[in-house]
Order: C-alpha cells, then structure tokens, then sequence
C-alpha cells in the first residue's frame, strides 16, 4: 500500500469530484495490515469502503497470509485494524471476505467470537469459497449452519444476495475497471490486465476511448433461454458476460458452483431481507 500515492489520488479525486457535482466514494480492497492511525485521520473527510480478507480463523490464516519479514501471522493485526476503521471513521462501510473451504467452515463460531462486537450498521460478511476448491466437496449442512449462524448474529451475509441485477461492478453499463496504465477493463477477474484483454483507455485528455468491436461482447449478452424460464430471473440475471455461453448446450447455472437449491437460496435470501428491516 503506497500511502503517498493514496493521498495524493484521494486529494485528486475529491477536489475533481466537488468541481462537477460528483459523489465520491474511496473504496478499498486490501489485507489491512498497514492500516494505521495516520491514514485513518486522513480518511475521516471522505466516504470510504473497504473489502478486507480473512483466509480462516487465526491458525489457518496466519499460515496463508504473514509478514514476509518477520513471519508473523497477520490475523489478529487484521481484526484490529478492522475495529479501528468501524470506530473512528464516521461515514465508511466493511465487507469482510471470509474465504472457506470445509475446515474454515468449521471455524466460523471462533471468527463470530472475534468479529461479534463489530457494527452491524457498518460491517457485513462475504462469503466466497476458496476457487481451487470443488464445491461438491464442501459440506452442505457446515455451509447451511455457518450462514444461519452470522445471520443469526445480525451479519448480513452476501453469499449470492438478490437481487443481483450485475454480476459485479464492472458488468455495469455505466461503469468501468481503470488499470494503473490507464487501461480500460469490463471485467476484474480476467487473467491479463494487458491490451488484449482491454476496452480501451484513457486518452490524454482524460476522456474513456472505447474499443467498440471489444466492447461490444460484455454489452451485447445473450439472453439465455434458460434463464428466461428460472423462477429466479431477473432477481437473478444469469452468469456474466465472461462466463456467459454462447449455446444453452453449454450453460451453467451460477446455482452450480454454490451448493444451494434454489428453495435453499430462497429462503437464504428471505432471512436476509427480514434481517436487513432489523439493522
């Protein structure tokens, strides 16, 4: 984390902002570890988010993610700065990643222990389970119990909330990823941020130049057939444009890689909506 350049693109971004009538917002998705008391100070005049990770409870984490100096573990480090955010910045919001496979599942009452004091007002749960990991062999009943139990608690869990009428930020019509290099992108999980796999970019005078031909794939997405006929449609708007098939042949349905039915993501989605009347 350059925390010169942050300041810098912050100031930037602001006084841009309040030029043109724009809402700013500083959103960040980072491991927090070099989160401190200085760039909390200075982040207390803007509007701010954060994603931050967990890879498991401290055990687990720590032996993913630790200082490459001095190899210690970084969990505790991360749930501290996580509580300093959500109490000394005013207008902020955390999404606090838990990645899970079986065992981290298992481990989700000894995260709740640590995070239970957390504002609900200001901190919800993502959960994502960790990609090399099949979803046939997690748990279903472990996956079903750690969900009901951070709802339970108050969490607002995002494991595939509806409605989702994009699959993420960059499918929006109206919004774009912008690389270091000024390259423009649709999607945040392509293999190459390169510019073969841009849009386009910014030009010199600031302005977005589209690539049309490119652009063209992630705007113009196949109305699938058998998400017409879903019970979930449009609540559910089908797979993004990366992962949308170009026959129905070869369609798969997001409900595949989550390990819920659709009454179970139902009723998921039910708990959500009376949980988020409460908070």
């Amino acid at each position: 984390m350059n925390i010169k350049a942050i300041k810098e693109l912050c100031h930037f971004a602001k006084e841009f902002c309040s030029e043109n009538n724009i809402d700013l917002i500083c959103d960040f998705t980072t491991n927090a570890t070099l989160i401190d008391k200085k760039l909390i100070d200075f982040l207390k005049n803007y509007k701010t988010t954060f994603q931050i990770t967990l890879d498991g409870y401290r055990d687990c984490h720590n032996n993913i993610r630790f200082n490459k100096v001095s190899k210690k573990g970084t969990y505790d480090t991360i749930i501290s700065n996580i509580k300093e955010i959500i109490t000394n910045l005013p207008n902020t919001y955390v999404w606090l990643r838990i990645n899970f496979d079986n065992n981290t599942l298992k481990d989700i009452p000894l995260i709740l222990g640590d995070i239970k004091e957390f504002n609900r007002k200001k901190c919800s749960i993502i959960l994502r389970k960790v990609w090399q990991v099949d979803i046939g062999s997690i748990s279903k009943e472990e996956l079903s119990q750690s969900i009901d139990l951070l709802i339970d608690n108050d969490f607002f869990v995002d494991y595939f909330a509806l409605p989702r009428l994009s699959p993420c930020f960059a499918e929006r019509l109206n919004q774009v990823l912008i690389n270091f290099d000024g390259q423009i992108f649709k999607c945040s999980t392509i293999d190459s941020f390169d510019e073969n796999s841009s849009v386009g970019c910014i030009s010199q005078e600031g302005k977005i130049v589209f690539d049309s031909n490119k652009l063209s794939k992630y705007i113009i997405k196949n109305n699938l057939s058998l998400c017409d006929k879903c019970s979930l449609y449009p609540a559910c708007y089908g797979p993004c444009s990366k992962n949308s098939p170009q026959e129905d042949s070869n369609f798969r349905c997001l409900l595949s890689n989550l390990g819920l039915s659709k009454e179970e993501l139902v009723i998921y989605n039910f708990k959500l909506n009376l949980l988020q009347q409460e908070i």
